[in-house]
C-alpha cells in the first residue's frame, strides 16, 4: 500500500509540468496512466495548453509545448523522468459533434480518439507503451485516460 501511495504522489508531482492555471480561451490537453506495483507497469503523464478560441468546430493544428513524464519502478527504486517538447506538432480534428481525433507528430507520434463527456470536454483511452519516451526493456503497455477540456 505504501508503494502505491508513493506512486500516486509522484504521478501528481509529474502532472505539474507547467503552470497550474491555463489562460482563458485555451484548451487543456492531459493524459494519465496510473502505475502499478509490478515491474514494467509504468505511470505516465502528458499535458499541454492549446490556443483554440471558442468551440472546436473546425480542425486545428499548430505547435505547442508538450510535457511528458514517466515514473518507473526498477530494482526496488523509483525512477522519474520528464521533459518538455517545445514546438511539438499537434492536430485536433472534430469527428462529428461528439468526438475528436488528436494527432501528435514529433518525438511522440500517435493518433488518439476521444468522445464528448460534457459540453466543454472530451475523454478517451490511451496506452502508455514503448512509443512514448523513457521506456525501457521492462516497460509494458499500461492503459489510462486522456482528455481535452476548454476554459
Amino acid at each position: 500500500m505504501r508503494a502505491r501511495r508513493t506512486v500516486m504522489i509522484a504521478i501528481f508531482a509529474m502532472a505539474c509540468l507547467g503552470p497550474t492555471v491555463p489562460p482563458q480561451g485555451k484548451y487543456t490537453l492531459s493524459g494519465t496512466v496510473v502505475g502499478g506495483s509490478q515491474i514494467g507497469a509504468d505511470a505516465c503523464v502528458f499535458g499541454s495548453w492549446i490556443p483554440i478560441a471558442g468551440s472546436l468546430t473546425q480542425p486545428w493544428e499548430g505547435r505547442v509545448t508538450l510535457g511528458f513524464g514517466r515514473l518507473m519502478k526498477r530494482n526496488g527504486r523509483v525512477i522519474k523522468r520528464d521533459t518538455n517538447f517545445v514546438g511539438h506538432w499537434i492536430r485536433i480534428s472534430p469527428q462529428g459533434p461528439d468526438s475528436v481525433l488528436l494527432s501528435l507528430v514529433g518525438p511522440i507520434t500517435i493518433d488518439l480518439r476521444a468522445a464528448r463527456t460534457d459540453p466543454t470536454s472530451f475523454t478517451g483511452a490511451w496506452l502508455c507503451d514503448t512509443r512514448f519516451p523513457f521506456a525501457d526493456d521492462s516497460s509494458r503497455p499500461n492503459p489510462g485516460l486522456w482528455g481535452l477540456l476548454t476554459y
